[in-house]
């Protein structure tokens, strides 16, 4: 079996730890991450983890934010066709075939601001769209103020396997 997981890959000892306890809790499963190089050297010991180079932030230039903010405001239907499409190739991998994908972290869904469209819904869809299998675990829900953020949300957690909240108010 073959899992791709998504986690807050900063060396943050929540995400890190739960990527560890799943590491050695299933040693004949082949777990696949999105990290900084670092992450090669500080789990080296697991031979079920494979680390593939995170390119997220190269495209965080200014130029780029200045970009996304203009589309974002002025012509919400590109800013979201784009989101789509930069969602879709962050999901699709012709090189590998996934089992599952697991999204680990405490505050994954969190609304920052109220947008036309929600950067982290539109991802979330494509990999209902890309995995057969996905799963949240670790997660809260919260703080929004835009009911539409909580309703894309709902619609979300409908459409995957399981979703595991921290705690009960989520």
């Amino acid at each position: 079996m073959k899992i791709f997981v998504k986690l807050f890959a900063a060396l943050n000892l929540g995400d890190d730890l739960f990527l560890k306890i799943l590491l050695e809790r299933y040693p004949d499963t082949e777990f696949v991450i999105s990290a900084p190089e670092v992450y090669k050297i500080v789990f080296n010991r697991y031979e079920n983890l494979k680390v593939i180079q995170d390119k997220s932030n190269s495209h965080k230039a200014i130029s780029y934010k200045v970009r996304s903010y203009i589309e974002r405001n002025l012509f919400p239907s590109l800013y979201s066709k784009r989101l789509r499409l930069r969602a879709d190739r962050r999901c699709r991998n012709e090189d590998e075939q996934f089992d599952a994908f697991l999204s680990i972290g405490g505050s994954i869904f969190m609304q920052s601001r109220k947008l036309s469209h929600y950067p982290d819904v539109i991802y979330y869809q494509a990999a209902k769209s890309y995995y057969k299998n996905v799963f949240f675990i670790g997660c809260n829900f919260g703080p929004f103020n835009d009911p539409k953020y909580k309703e894309d949300f709902r619609d979300v957690f409908k459409q995957v396997n399981d979703v595991c909240f921290r705690e009960k108010y989520s």
